[in-house]
C-alpha cells in the first residue's frame, strides 16, 4: 500500500505541474485577469484530488466493495467544495466571469477524469 501511495503522489504531482504549465500558457496567450491565482486554483484541485485518491486507496485496501461508494461520496463533497470555492468570485466579480469560471471548472473536470481512471484501476486490480 505504501508503494501505491508514493506512486499516486508522484503521478498527481506530475499531473498537476503539467496542467499548471498549460494553464499558465493559456493565460499568457489570452491575457485573462483571474480572481484566483493559478497556484491557488491548482492547490485547491490538488488537495481535493489527493484526499479523494488517498481515501480510495485506503478503502480499497480494506474492502474493495466500498471503494465505489467512497468515490461517489468524495465526488459529491468535491462538487460542494468547488461551489463554495467559486462563490466569493461569483459574488464580487462583475467582468469576465465566464473566463474565470472556466479556469476553475476545466481543471476540475480533468482531475475528475484522473480520479475516475484511478478508481477504475483500483477496482479492476486483483
Amino acid at each position: 500500500m505504501k508503494a501505491n501511495f508514493l506512486k499516486l503522489t508522484t503521478y498527481l504531482v506530475i499531473f498537476t505541474l503539467v496542467l499548471m504549465a498549460i494553464q499558465y500558457g493559456v493565460l499568457f496567450s489570452f491575457k485573462v485577469e483571474l480572481f484566483y491565482a493559478v497556484w491557488q486554483i491548482y492547490l485547491f484541485h490538488f488537495s481535493l484530488a489527493f484526499i479523494t485518491c488517498s481515501l480510495l486507496l485506503y478503502f480499497s485496501f480494506l474492502d474493495k466493495s466500498k471503494a465505489g461508494f467512497v468515490f461517489i461520496a468524495c465526488s459529491l463533497l468535491k462538487m460542494l467544495a468547488t461551489v463554495v470555492f467559486l462563490l466569493p468570485m461569483m459574488l464580487r466579480l462583475k467582468t469576465d466571469m465566464f473566463a474565470n469560471i472556466m479556469m476553475v471548472l476545466l481543471p476540475y473536470l480533468v482531475y475528475l477524469i484522473f480520479e475516475t481512471i484511478y478508481v477504475n484501476k483500483l477496482l479492476n486490480s486483483k
